[in-house]
């Protein structure tokens, strides 16, 4: 029998296996997320392993729930959670039960190691070829009034741009008011979009009002790595000027970022980490 094993938060028993329920098809076309539930049924390891390899059962969720992202250039934004040994379909259950946290994962042919996300983003390196990525269906971007996808290269983003300019605590306030953050920049690819679509400066998602120093992205609390700091900072910045530039700014003019003080006013990025790709 298997093992106990944490799966976002919740022990889940061999005997705790996760059932279609009589529900589970709605009209032929897709899985409901709703058919599922929770029965106390013993089962062998073979028996739970035919019932997750059913022939086309994968197609058959990502028609409803799941979208297979077949494009380069893409990662899964991991919260920390991973499965092993288990099939494909078994790890994509456990993602649509739980999608207050798993909004994708990625699953490793080769291993069968299956990794929650928070979703499916745009990343410069491209995974193995062992590895399959879905994501819980998420709106389009433009489908939110006012955002759109700008793209340089092999690196796409869904962005708002301001009309107004506010300090940085009002701006931060208006992206997440939005369903958003004040966009990031964790690789250095992703500042050509700013170079090309950005002619004034502009507030993004980055300060270090915590601790001195130590620069946290607004979407999901990380802290900017040193090597990258140099990539992406003008030569000299962040140099907290006065002791009080917390705030960063992309400076067009110098085409890099620069630590400002907060309360000064300027044009600012929202950018929805999470769309369909």
């Amino acid at each position: 029998m298997f093992e106990n094993v944490l799966r976002l938060g919740c022990v889940f028993r061999a005997e705790d296996n996760l059932l279609p329920s009589p529900n589970l098809l709605q009209d032929n076309v897709g899985w409901d997320r709703a058919g599922y539930e929770s029965r106390t049924t013993k089962m062998t390891e073979q028996q739970f392993s035919a019932h997750t390899k059913q022939p086309g059962a994968v197609n058959l969720l990502s028609t409803s729930h799941l979208h297979q992202c077949n494009q380069d250039f893409v990662g899964v934004l991991s919260i920390g959670q991973e499965l092993t040994s288990i099939s494909v379909l078994d790890c994509a259950i456990n993602c649509l039960k739980n999608q207050t946290f798993c909004k994708g994962f990625s699953y490793d042919l080769q291993t069968g190691r299956c990794t929650f996300g928070y979703c499916i983003i745009p990343w410069p390196n491209s995974t193995s070829p062992t590895v399959q990525l879905y994501q819980v269906q998420q709106p389009k971007c433009e489908n939110t009034p006012g955002f759109q996808v700008y793209t340089s290269g092999n690196i796409s983003a869904c962005l708002w741009m301001s009309s107004t300019q506010n300090n940085y605590t009002e701006a931060a306030a208006h992206c997440v008011a939005m369903g958003a953050t004040l966009m990031s920049l964790k690789y250095a690819e992703k500042l050509d979009i700013l170079k090309k679509n950005c002619n004034t400066s502009v507030y993004i998602g980055l300060d270090d009002l915590g601790t001195e120093g130590t620069f946290v992205w607004h979407d999901d609390q990380t802290v900017l790595e040193s090597e990258l700091l140099h990539q992406i900072f003008i030569s000299g910045e962040p140099n907290d000027s006065n002791n009080n530039e917390d705030c960063v700014e992309y400076r067009n003019i110098n085409l890099a970022l620069n630590d400002i003080i907060c309360s000064e006013v300027r044009d600012y990025v929202c950018e929805k980490t999470c769309f369909l790709c």
